[in-house]
């Protein structure tokens, strides 16, 4: 038996994640990673690259840049994030 974990980064790849699961693929595990787009997450658990970083006052649409820093800033724990997702 596999294991899929489908993640969604942003709003639109949140949005996708959703009708994904809504679609029902078999086996799959959902999780949503961005900055301020909970709204969209539904029922799939929700990661804030804001909060994960201790930095919740960012503006919500930030430059691609400021968006791939907190996400490195944060990779281990992503990771740890990942794995946990994959086991359950």
């Amino acid at each position: 038996m596999s294991k899929i974990l489908i993640i969604g980064v942003g709003g639109g790849g949140i949005f996708a994640v959703e009708n994904m699961k809504k679609v029902g693929i078999p086996e799959a595990n959902y999780i949503g990673i961005g900055m301020g787009c909970q709204n969209l997450a539904g029922n799939i658990p929700y990661y804030d690259l804001r909060e994960m970083n201790g930095s919740p006052n960012l503006p919500l649409h930030p430059s691609p840049n400021l968006c791939r820093m907190l996400a490195e800033n944060v990779e281990e724990q992503i990771g740890k994030i990942i794995n946990k997702h994959i086991k359950d």
